[in-house]
């Protein structure tokens, strides 16, 4: 009796500190090879050398160490910072790892970042500076728990400035319990940041679009559905997501009165996948006798 109290009471704890966690989405990442090249005016021979003692040391080992800079103005002052990509004795990836300098005008360098891992992107700006949203696991590399935080620059360089410690599945589970809850604005948050994480397939990366696709639909922000999907149908390979995800685009279709394009979408669905639902919405437009 005692054990089972003594689990009653950490189940609530443990809901307790789950529900108290705060949301805000995970910024949008961006390509940073597409944003502003920096063009330093000082030696760059000198700073690259100052950066790898800083690094590697000062035995950098070169001669099987990988090492990439990229000069880039990530807050449009026309400053360059740099960001290096190197790899630490085993190459596993295209790089292992992370750091980013500012130069300031005697230029000598100053770290502003420095826990970047191969999961590392680069996202949008908050006004001031590019963000950076850092995956994080704990487990074996083989069998990893993920986990997302956002950094932005405070003060003179990067910290952590969200960091929910929530795995995938629990964003999801949040998510899932806010939808059924009518709560769309936190269910969208918690659908939204689950896109961010890694996904094994295709196929389960269109299951989380479904998710926020529906909720999408709840918000009335029916024009954003169908481009939510782009490049991503195509690649995938089960039926039933599939039909779930043409659906969906069938769906906010009907939404903005675009009959004919729903229709489409509702066929198309039925076709991958019968559901009832599709069934119905597809005798009741042909009924109805949509026309283009």
């Amino acid at each position: 009796m005692r054990s089972l109290l003594l689990l009653v009471i950490f189940g609530l704890i443990a809901n307790s500190v789950f529900a108290q966690v705060e949301l805000e989405l995970f910024p949008k990442n961006i390509k940073i090879d597409n944003y502003k090249h920096c063009l330093c005016k000082f030696d760059t021979v000198n700073i690259k050398a100052e950066i790898i003692k800083e690094d590697f040391g000062e035995n950098g080992k070169l001669s099987y160490d990988y090492s990439r800079f990229k000069f880039v103005d990530l807050n449009s002052d026309n400053k360059c910072e740099v960001i290096h990509y190197f790899s630490s004795g085993v190459r596993g990836w295209p790089h292992d790892f992370i750091t980013i300098y500012s130069i300031n005008e005697k230029s000598s360098i100053h770290k502003i970042f420095d826990q970047g891992s191969f999961l590392v992107s680069f996202a949008e700006s908050d006004g001031n500076f590019v963000q950076i949203t850092n995956t994080y696991f704990k487990g074996h590399k083989t069998n990893p728990i993920y986990y997302i935080e956002t950094w932005k620059i405070i003060g003179d360089k990067y910290r952590k400035y969200y960091s929910p410690e929530l795995t995938k599945g629990e964003f999801k589970e949040k998510g899932l319990k806010a939808y059924r809850s009518k709560k769309y604005e936190e269910a969208f948050i918690c659908f939204s940041n689950v896109l961010h994480f890694p996904h094994n397939t295709s196929n389960a990366y269109l299951n989380s679009l479904n998710d926020l696709a529906i909720t999408l639909i709840k918000l009335r922000r029916y024009e954003e559905v169908e481009s939510l999907y782009k490049n991503t149908i195509e690649k995938s390979s089960d039926m039933k997501s599939l039909a779930s995800a043409n659906f969906n685009i069938g769906l906010a279709k009907e939404k903005e009165g675009k009959k004919a394009a729903a229709i489409s979408y509702f066929k198309k669905s039925l076709k991958q996948h019968w559901t009832k639902a599709a069934e119905e919405k597809v005798k009741f437009t042909s009924a109805n006798n949509v026309q283009k």
